[in-house]
């Protein structure tokens, strides 16, 4: 979409303010140029009454999905704590909580391979020393892969080398045979954990983890960045899939500061939903006589 230089781009002003906006940018367009930018709106708005629509079926999922997970979540209480006739229960203590989670989940795992690695390889790495886990990180950095791009190495994305077998580019860490730190008696931590699992760890978020976690996972892991080969603590958080869905809507984006008015184009507006943060986008200056520019899948097209 072109941006004409001398209007503010936040679109945290109110709405008579965003309409005087968008009449001034008509205004300073010919005819052909007003023509363009009505068939994009045009297309803007259908696809937005399309992404309303398929939000409001996956919120249902959601919603019907965490219901379904309550309610097993009941049952399990109900087998694992009976209450005798006539009695009341003891509070049981942190570690016998503890304990009868991993039970049910050696249990889970036992009964119902069907449900995959995952929630075998989230249960073996969520509870890793954040500080362990991102020194372990640390060293799995490569210098030349977080220069390929120009705006990786801006935003400070830690990288590897790409991994063609699987198809966003994940990588795995082989932690078959590594020594638990901190569990006793010591034990290996036995799997092979993608990188950005590992790095929701070390950012201390080891505990959301376990909420994206086999088929009743409401939430997803998500690259601030847009960079899925990344794994730096700082650019992964965890939160639900349709916010997930939602922050695609930045991928190619970049911040942009007009030189001549100062102003500065934030496209992400992400930071609003859910009290989470807003994407971490590259950022670029706009050169004297240019008032505009477009975004393309791969990057800024300058006019």
């Amino acid at each position: 979409m072109a941006l004409n230089s001398q209007q503010p781009q936040r679109p945290r002003s109110s709405p008579g303010a965003f309409v005087d906006q968008v009449r001034q940018l008509l205004i300073s367009l010919n005819p052909t140029q007003r023509a363009g930018f009505g068939n994009f709106w045009g297309d803007i708005r259908q696809q937005l009454n399309r992404q309303d629509e398929e939000i409001a079926r996956l919120c249902q999922q959601v919603q019907n999905l965490t219901q379904q997970n309550d309610l097993l979540n009941q049952q399990l209480q109900a087998a694992l704590n009976p209450v005798p006739p006539g009695s009341a229960n003891r509070p049981r203590t942190s570690d016998s909580i503890q304990q009868q989670r991993f039970d049910m989940q050696a249990v889970l795992d036992e009964e119902f391979p069907d449900l995959g690695d995952t929630s075998v390889t989230v249960e073996s790495i969520w509870d890793l020393d954040p500080a362990w886990v991102r020194s372990r990180l640390n060293v799995d950095r490569q210098n030349a892969a977080e220069n390929e791009l120009r705006k990786w190495a801006t935003l400070g994305c830690w990288m590897g080398p790409i991994d063609n077998n699987h198809p966003y580019g994940y990588t795995k860490v082989n932690l078959r045979n590594t020594t638990h730190p901190t569990r006793q008696p010591r034990t290996m931590i036995g799997c092979q954990p993608f990188r950005h699992q590992l790095a929701v760890v070390a950012a201390g978020l080891g505990q959301n983890l376990l909420r994206t976690s086999g088929k009743m996972a409401t939430d997803d892991v998500s690259h601030l960045c847009h960079n899925h080969r990344c794994f730096n603590p700082d650019h992964v958080i965890v939160e639900s899939k349709g916010m997930n869905q939602r922050r695609g809507t930045c991928v190619g984006q970049w911040i942009v500061k007009f030189r001549g008015s100062g102003t500065i184009y934030n496209p992400c507006v992400h930071d609003g939903e859910e009290h989470r943060r807003g994407c971490l986008l590259p950022r670029m200056e706009l050169l004297n006589g240019q008032s505009y520019y477009q975004n393309s899948g791969s990057g800024p097209i300058l006019q």
